[in-house]
């Protein structure tokens, strides 16, 4: 009965935080967002009159948070004095007393995290989504020492392998990131033959990103006749959910009428539910963002064509990115540069998953001609033929590719 009323406490005060910060996030973060709002904590909030009235409902629910972790651990005791007898009965209740004490105190010293301690090497930020779902988070600066104390350290050998730890042929970005000591390192060529497997497409007359509205019809415009020209089969990676939403709204009507499918994240399903009815039905392009630049693996004909949207830099007032960049003197080049780079490369091996595979990768940002950083990413994929022509060549050059990849491909 004790923690029945505690735990309604707790639950009682938690409503009345999440509330408060629905309400400072709303009010102090400048704009609706894209998919969520965020607000990071920075010592300038930490002294407005917003952040005190957290304080007060996060005061007001340490406390019961305090008293049911309390009961639990009496309750843990209690069903130690049970007599053996009882048995499993006993032992699966002590187990889950166990593990909700865990919980609770987990949860109280996130939230302390948060509100009671100000730690240079942690970035802590409040969000809500375009749900109104509110979230309190908080993220390590550096994971170096991290991975150091509970992995290097411990073991006497690792091996971290993957197809994007280099930035060029260079593996010292992802080294100081993770803290690797004083690694022993192998780059390894692809087994793949990209100049006859990929061709990229950079469509040279596309607006800058920034355009605002005009990029956005560009981009609905190029992935419409593309699509066309590939007869669906294709991922499109976007790198917001806004840019999904739009581009969905903007394609379906028109595809529909040709007979292709449109899905996009975050509207039509999970990213394995897009995937694998992209796997069973070809004419069909998919949208999406975040989770698909990594993972996906779609072999054979079935994915046929990669539309990269928007080179994938983190957005610079994402709080991780924004507090990350304070410590750096060139952030860009630094931080957010190679952070692109890697991203990229993973998004542009969703394409070649065989030896067998062919395909064509299509850019729809111009900066990769425009901006002196833009050399980099060419040089961070493997031999391919590029085409860096107007929207209308790249469309014909994806099509005679398309083509004669089926020709070659059909049984002599």
């Amino acid at each position: 009965a004790q923690l029945i009323a505690a735990s309604g406490r707790a639950a009682e005060r938690a409503s009345e935080l999440f509330r408060a910060v629905h309400t400072v996030v709303t009010m102090l973060s400048g704009e609706s967002g894209d998919y969520e709002q965020t607000l990071r904590v920075t010592a300038g909030l930490r002294h407005g009159g917003e952040w005190e009235s957290l304080e007060l409902a996060w005061g007001r629910l340490a406390q019961p948070l305090h008293e049911l972790a309390e009961l639990l651990g009496r309750a843990g005791t209690l069903l130690g004095d049970v007599p053996d007898e009882s048995g499993d009965a006993r032992d699966r209740l002590s187990s889950d007393a166990a593990a909700q004490l865990a919980r609770v105190q987990s949860l109280a010293a996130g939230l302390g995290h948060i509100f009671d301690q100000v730690d240079p090497d942690w970035v802590p930020w409040l969000s809500v989504d375009r749900n109104g779902t509110v979230a309190l988070r908080a993220a390590p600066l550096d994971v170096a020492a991290i991975l150091r104390d509970q992995l290097f350290q411990r073991k006497r050998s690792v091996i971290l392998t993957s197809a994007t730890l280099a930035t060029g042929a260079d593996f010292g970005y992802v080294q100081s990131r993770l803290g690797v000591p004083e690694p022993r390192t192998l780059l390894l060529g692809s087994p793949f033959d990209f100049q006859t497997a990929a061709l990229v497409c950079v469509a040279a007359d596309a607006p800058e990103p920034d355009a605002g509205v005009a990029y956005d019809r560009f981009v609905a415009d190029a992935v419409d006749r593309f699509v066309r020209a590939s007869d669906g089969r294709a991922l499109v990676l976007f790198t917001s959910h806004r840019a999904v939403r739009t581009a969905a709204r903007a394609l379906r009507d028109s595809l529909r009428g040709a007979g292709l499918t449109v899905l996009a994240q975050g509207m039509d399903g999970t990213p394995g539910e897009l995937i694998d009815r992209l796997r069973r039905r070809p004419r069909t392009v998919v949208l999406g963002t975040q989770s698909f630049w990594e993972g996906v693996d779609v072999a054979g004909e079935a994915l046929s064509l990669l539309v990269i949207a928007k080179l994938p830099f983190a957005v610079p007032t994402e709080p991780i990115t924004a507090a990350r960049a304070e410590r750096l003197e060139r952030p860009f080049m630094e931080y957010s540069l190679p952070q692109a780079l890697l991203r990229f490369k993973q998004g542009f091996g969703r394409l070649i998953r065989t030896r067998t595979d062919r395909g064509v990768v299509v850019l729809l940002d111009r900066r990769v001609v425009t901006k002196r950083y833009g050399r980099a990413f060419f040089d961070s994929l493997p031999g391919c033929r590029v085409v860096r022509a107007p929207l209308h060549e790249c469309v014909d050059a994806t099509s005679a590719f398309l083509a004669g990849v089926t020709q070659d491909a059909r049984p002599r």
